[in-house]
């Protein structure tokens, strides 16, 4: 059976063939350093892991794009969609202060099936065991945006760099059926191969912060 690696980023792969350094090392350090330029405003600070996975399935992979999957992403943070009396922006920004996500391509258990597609976000916030108080709540709005996503919340503690690094997502190639392939389509294919969804985008005080 035909097979197809598929390796994220194309650019970050002329870069790890150039310099010899590994991809999440390069977006780790350029994450790590953005977040760094905060100073003492991450004294005390909490951060947090939240991963948000799909995995497309035989009646919804013609459904699927990158489009859409970072459409998640924007709806949570940003959307106007209430739950009791706060939006999905407001809920963000009550218990969040900033972060960043990056999307995880990952092969599953058989190359005749769908790979797992993760939106991985982390954040930072004044408060502490978020991952119990509003775990039911942000699981509720994810809910409202896609039933079929798959929601993971961690707590990571206070700003350790190695932490942060452990957090990007590894240079792998991705393994897949000819099948596989064509459901998905070239322009998701193309969109896994070159991955510019894997660069890290920012909100609330990393997005503002000075990135000279």
């Amino acid at each position: 059976m035909e097979t197809t690696l598929i390796y994220q980023n194309k650019n970050l792969k002329e870069n790890l063939e150039k310099y010899d350094y590994d991809s999440n090392l390069i977006i780790g350090e350029m994450v790590c350093t953005k977040i760094e330029k905060l100073g003492n405003d991450l004294n005390l600070k909490h951060f947090y892991s939240i991963k948000i996975t799909k995995i497309p399935t035989r009646t919804d992979y013609h459904l699927f794009s990158f489009e859409k999957l970072s459409e998640i992403s924007r709806k949570l943070i940003n959307g106007q969609n209430t739950l009791g009396l706060l939006t999905n922006r407001q809920f963000w920004s009550k218990f969040f202060l900033g972060g960043y996500r990056v999307i995880d391509v990952k092969t599953r258990e058989s190359i005749d099936e769908f790979p797992s597609f993760t939106i991985k976000i982390l954040v930072f916030s004044e408060y502490d065991n978020l991952d119990v108080k509003i775990l039911k709540n942000l699981s509720i709005r994810l809910r409202n945006i896609d039933p079929t996503l798959n929601l993971q919340f961690d707590y990571l503690g206070e700003y350790n760099r190695k932490k942060m690094l452990e957090e990007i997502p590894n240079f792998v190639p991705i393994n897949c059926s000819e099948g596989i392939r064509r459901k998905l389509g070239e322009k998701t294919i193309n969109q896994i191969f070159d991955l510019e969804f894997q660069t890290p985008r920012y909100f609330g005080r990393l997005f503002k912060s000075n990135t000279q």
